[in-house]
């Protein structure tokens, strides 16, 4: 059995002429191959209307781009801005929102989130220190470094992890209150100490 050429599928598919129709498709319908390749002529053959694909241009193909991007250019000019920078913008825009409502939310705090017992204590004699432990400071040495100066834990710490100390001395007393300053620098955990007014 001869096969059909491609040239006789093709001139079917295209034409389908009528002398040659009984050959055609008695051979179409017993021999596999030559009606697989026929259907595949007809599943890529292009509509008779459409123009065949002419070779790829790259010069063309630049310069009808950039004859898109110059008639953007107007629009992004009203703009102003790339929408990425106004994306940008945008971003800061909502964290500093978010910061805001953070700070409010710490500043309508009514009563710090830690206290001391020695907080709700109604003796008020004594100079006070304002005190700012280091953070690698451990609670042993925080309450060794306060027994030293014969300190109380007054309140703390704070939001910002300051302490108040009540010393034993009169408020009046500078020498001593100096020097319960100068013990407590001393004392290496010790990031901040200043007397209260």
């Amino acid at each position: 059995m001869t096969h059909l050429s491609r040239e006789e599928l093709v001139h079917w598919r295209d034409r389908g002429a009528t002398d040659d129709r009984d050959r055609v498709v008695s051979h179409l319908a017993a021999c596999g191959s030559c009606s697989a390749a026929y259907a595949e002529l007809t599943r890529t053959a292009l509509p008779s209307t459409m123009e065949r694909p002419k070779h790829f241009d790259p010069a063309d193909f630049v310069a009808r781009g950039y004859a898109v991007q110059r008639r953007m250019r107007p629009a992004q000019s009203m703009l102003g801005l790339s929408w990425k920078v106004w994306a940008g913008a945008l971003s800061v825009a909502a964290v500093l929102i978010v910061a805001l409502a953070g700070m409010l939310v710490v500043t309508r705090q009514e009563r710090p989130a830690f206290e001391t017992l020695s907080e709700r204590s109604s003796d008020t004699g004594g100079a006070r220190l304002s005190v700012a432990f280091h953070p690698n400071a451990t609670e042993e040495t925080i309450r060794q470094a306060v027994l030293d100066v014969h300190g109380t834990i007054v309140s703390g710490p704070s939001a910002t992890g300051i302490y108040v100390l009540k010393l034993p001395t009169r408020e009046n007393d500078g020498t001593a209150t100096n020097d319960a300053i100068e013990r407590l620098s001393r004392s290496g955990i010790v990031r901040f100490v200043e007397r209260q007014p």
